[in-house]
């Protein structure tokens, strides 16, 4: 059997603790078991530390610098390269697949930085174009991507994100103590989301206030 040999540009992926961050660090620690697939994870461009609009500016123009120049340079020896989160060179001289998670910035570009939204919307579609093949997580993320940019059916494939169950499960049995000693009582919902406006937390307050007042919801 021939082993894949895949580039994984981690540049973006590794700089986010959740979303992205935790999908690409499930998927290379369960890819990195397969022994038909030779990985070789690239972080990109770092920058020393200095004032943080300097370094901020440094950052960005280092990142496009790697995906759009090195990282293309780097993938003639490869098989496929793989993009998690989005961003992905104009042209790549091997097959190339990028997982997009979702287009929130299109629909809501006040919620994310303005120069995010500009690249988003200006480069995005030119690498989605040229991609091999999009990954994205849902149908109604797949139906999105279509609209928004064009692209055949057939080249986007849906795969869900999957669930650790060494660390989710169902059947466990809560630690009561536990629970009391971090202020949850018997009534209490998880959010495990950042605390950002796009996850629309006001509505999800609101629905708790609604159940009280109809007597639903616990004291």
């Amino acid at each position: 059997m021939k082993t894949l040999h895949v580039a994984w540009d981690n540049c973006f992926a590794h700089r986010n603790q959740t979303g992205t961050g935790v999908y690409a660090r499930q998927l290379l620690k369960h890819l990195a078991l397969r022994q038909d697939i030779r990985l070789d994870v690239f972080r990109g461009y770092t920058t020393a530390r200095r004032d943080a609009r300097i370094s901020r500016a440094l950052h960005a123009m280092g990142r496009m610098a790697w995906t759009h120049i090195a990282l293309p340079v780097r993938a003639w020896e490869f098989d496929l390269l793989h993009s998690p989160a989005y961003v992905a060179p104009l042209a790549c001289p091997c097959p190339s697949v990028i997982t997009v998670h979702d287009v929130t910035h299109l629909y809501y570009p006040s919620h994310f930085a303005a120069q995010w939204v500009w690249y988003m919307k200006s480069v995005v579609p030119a690498t989605i174009k040229s991609a091999s093949a999009i990954i994205c997580v849902s149908g109604h993320s797949k139906h999105d991507i279509i609209a928004a940019y064009g692209v055949p059916p057939d080249k986007v494939h849906v795969i869900p994100n999957g669930v650790d169950h060494q660390r989710f499960m169902p059947s466990c049995v809560l630690d009561r103590n536990w629970a009391q000693s971090i202020g949850l009582r018997e009534n209490y919902i998880l959010h495990v989301g950042e605390l950002m406006h796009r996850k629309n937390i006001p509505t999800l307050l609101r629905a708790v206030d609604r159940l009280r007042s109809q007597g639903k919801w616990g004291a």
